[in-house]
């Protein structure tokens, strides 16, 4: 195994520690995501450490104008992303491409555009959770998640990402069997809550 191959295990073992939330508003459309900036907050110590090196390349630039419901026009912009990661180590790579679209009114477009496919490269290629977990705690000798637990668990993180009003509204109405089977995610989705409401506009 190469130097890259290693260093990108390893990278997505400590990222799984720590995992992204949906954390991000869309006011205008209204739902939760995972923005650059928190992508590149958590990944940026991580990739250091494990000395993995990130080249962008972007090109099939397509680019249009839309109009927008005032009357005006919006830029819109399709861009193909090509991301080696680097091992320092030895100079191996692996080649990812992943595309990304952007719009804006003024000239942003691009750099949006290149934004989500560089987001998008992070979270397939390291695979991150919206959600901490524990890489060793399936050793192979533990029991999956049940269904019902893991629909629990979807409906609590729907919940969370909505604010915390409607987190506490479900804690509140589940039993405390279902209390106990999503207890230990209990504190995780409180702070994805709280940051669900940091970004709701007053």
């Amino acid at each position: 195994m190469s130097a890259i191959h290693s260093a990108m295990l390893a990278i997505m073992t400590d990222v799984a520690k720590e995992g992204i939330s949906k954390s991000m508003y869309n006011k205008d459309q209204k739902f939760n995501y995972r923005g650059i900036d928190a992508a590149m907050n958590t990944m940026a110590g991580i990739l250091i450490r494990h000395k993995v090196l990130i080249l962008p390349a972007y090109s099939d630039v397509q680019d249009k104008d839309k109009p927008t419901k005032s009357g005006g026009s919006m830029e819109y912009v399709k861009v193909k992303g090509q991301f080696t990661f680097l091992s320092v180590e030895d100079g191996s790579s692996v080649t990812t491409v992943f595309f990304g679209e952007g719009c804006d009114v003024s000239d942003k477009s691009t750099t949006k555009a290149q934004s989500v496919a560089f987001r998008t490269a992070l979270f397939q290629t390291f695979v991150i959770p919206t959600m901490a977990i524990d890489p060793e705690a399936d050793d192979g000798h533990e029991e999956a998640v049940s269904p019902e637990t893991q629909a629990l668990l979807d409906e609590a993180q729907a919940a969370a990402e909505t604010g915390m009003t409607a987190y506490k509204a479900f804690w509140e109405r589940i039993t405390k069997e279902q209390r106990t089977a999503i207890g230990a995610e209990h504190e995780a989705f409180k702070k994805i809550a709280a940051m669900a409401d940091e970004q709701v506009p007053a």
